[in-house]
């Protein structure tokens, strides 16, 4: 199995790139936890019991299961900022949410995993902290790949934000100076 991970942090949001590969099928998890008092995702409306079948899921409280070809866009709702983290989109993306184990397993934090299936998969998140009050400038993010490498576009404020990783490992970013 293989992993690399890109971070690129602008003003306004920190992009994770995660590229996972394995020789075989396997199930691909991606998990975040945020400080907070809770965690709200649309594509995860079904109340579950723990799953038996997620190593550590028996630990997480208050779970919510749902499944999306869709981008997914998660809330992590606190007093003085709320949290967004806005994922590209992939066919039969898993996603639970609920209260995970933070410092220790009564102290509950919000959180998130994504699941994917297959060999070779990306993740593409955007992570961006939004005042109370204010609203989330990020509206999506979506994932290309080309014979000349990987796009990622994050759109926000009607424009698009684009980093473009090369086969060879080059990074170029085109970024909108009216931040």
């Amino acid at each position: 199995m293989g992993h690399k991970r890109l971070l690129f942090i602008t003003s306004a949001y920190l992009l994770v790139l995660d590229e996972l590969h394995s020789d075989v099928d396997h199930r691909f998890d991606w998990l975040y936890h945020n400080k907070g008092t809770q965690v709200i995702c649309d594509q995860a409306p079904d109340k579950v019991t723990p799953a038996a079948d997620y190593p550590g899921g028996e630990y997480i409280q208050d779970a919510k299961r749902g499944t999306t070809d869709e981008p997914v866009r998660v809330r992590f709702e606190d007093g003085n900022v709320t949290t967004y983290l806005t994922m590209a989109g992939s066919p039969g993306t898993a996603v639970t949410t609920g209260d995970g184990v933070g410092a220790s397993v009564d102290d509950r934090v919000p959180m998130v995993t994504i699941g994917r299936n297959g060999r070779n998969l990306r993740f593409a998140a955007v992570l961006e902290p939004v005042r109370t009050g204010d609203q989330p400038r990020v509206a999506g993010v979506h994932l290309d790949e080309t014979p000349d490498g990987l796009t990622v576009a994050v759109q926000l404020d009607g424009r698009a934000d684009t980093v473009k990783i090369r086969p060879d490992g080059g990074l170029s970013a085109d970024l909108s100076q009216n931040r």
